[in-house]
Parts: C-alpha cells; sequence; structure tokens
C-alpha cells in the first residue's frame, strides 16, 4: 500500500487484516466486506445479494 507507514499485518490465506490503524475482514469469497478505521468507523464494502 502505497504511503502506508508502520506495520501491515496478513492472515494465513495470506489477505491483508490490518494497516495504518484500519482492520479489514473478509467473506467466504475472499473480498474485502467491511473496514475498519482507527477512530472506531465500520464500514461494510461490496455487499451484494
Amino acid at each position: 500500500m502505497p504511503g502506508v507507514t508502520g506495520t501491515m499485518t496478513y492472515d494465513v490465506s495470506n489477505r491483508l487484516k490490518g494497516a495504518a490503524g484500519e482492520t479489514y475482514g473478509y467473506g467466504a469469497d475472499n473480498r474485502r466486506v467491511w473496514r475498519k478505521t482507527a477512530g472506531g468507523i465500520a464500514s461494510l464494502a461490496g455487499m451484494l445479494v
């Protein structure tokens, strides 16, 4: 991630779990479905039903 300083963490499937104070979650299809910022604001992304 360009411009990110600090530690980036990955899960066993090599998906980005966190960077720059943000945390990410993934769905069963390995697409990122949510993000939580350092300020505690969570957002959903790409949720198609």
